[in-house]
């Protein structure tokens, strides 16, 4: 199967063996964006959509009934069902720990959604952490409507320590 997107003057083009929604495929897909991350000038810019294929991947391969959010803009990108039948907002946001900003901001995180996971990005060697926080979880770590995600700690960039114990909690949104 090719492909084709297109955005101003840039077009990618992707070719897959898989078909939609054939969970392989979203994964080959994030993977193929995500080494258009690593490797392209614009790092940032195919980031976030990388980090909800990601998680998106993630859960499905938890048995979770998992969807993209229809419209754009919302205040979450992926609605799940779970076992329980409850339906669960989850807020994606992506930050990579190797970029020049020293506090890697998220903005805007008083939205409406249940669950917020956090994508840090590791470009070498490529690895991600996911951290999974429940929307009363994040609300004392946010000034100004803003979450700090990073710092430096002796010349090294690291994940801010508050986010330690929210490293891949999945079964929060498992349970819920």
């Amino acid at each position: 199967m090719i492909s084709k997107c297109g955005h101003g003057n840039q077009t990618l083009v992707a070719i897959s063996p898989y078909t939609w929604p054939d969970v392989d495929r979203m994964s080959t897909l994030g993977y193929n964006i995500y080494l258009a991350v690593m490797r392209g000038a614009r790092r940032l810019k195919f980031l976030g959509k990388y980090a909800e294929y990601l998680i998106l991947t993630n859960l499905l391969k938890r048995n979770l009934e998992a969807y993209s959010a229809i419209k754009t803009n919302q205040d979450y990108d992926i609605t799940v069902i779970t076992d329980k039948k409850t339906i669960v907002r989850v807020q994606v946001k992506a930050t990579e720990l190797g970029n020049q900003s020293t506090n890697n901001v998220i903005p805007n995180v008083e939205k409406k959604y249940d669950f917020f996971v956090l994508v840090v990005v590791t470009a070498s060697p490529p690895t991600e952490q996911i951290y999974i926080l429940t929307k009363d979880e994040v609300s004392p770590h946010v000034s100004s409507g803003q979450l700090y995600t990073t710092e430096k700690v002796n010349g090294t960039k690291q994940v801010r320590s508050f986010l330690n114990s929210y490293l891949d909690q999945w079964s929060k949104i498992e349970k819920a």
